[in-house]
């Protein structure tokens, strides 16, 4: 079988430069919940990954994997997350 045409890979800006455009609109707040200061760190997110959102989607969709991963690796660092994970997950057979 012969493949006559190949779909292209839609090609993306960098997160860096999209992060650059958009990174003198946005700010991440001072005053945030003790808890969600705690989590943005965890997750590293930082004013280039808010600068960004405007346009994710084509960007997690390429990371997934990895970014899932990162998720996992984290629970491990984090006992409180994996409490709450165990005790609010159900596993269906």
């Amino acid at each position: 079988m012969t493949i006559l045409f190949k779909r292209k890979k839609a090609v993306l800006p960098p997160l860096t430069t999209l992060a650059m455009k958009e990174k003198p609109n946005v700010q991440i707040l001072n005053d945030l919940d003790k808890d969600i200061e705690k989590q943005l760190p965890m997750i590293g997110f930082t004013e280039d990954d808010l600068s960004v959102l405007p346009e994710p989607i084509p960007h997690l969709q390429e990371n997934v994997k990895s970014i899932v991963a990162n998720f996992y690796v984290n629970l491990e660092n984090e006992s409180l997350l994996s409490i709450i994970l165990n005790t609010n997950s159900v596993i269906r057979k």
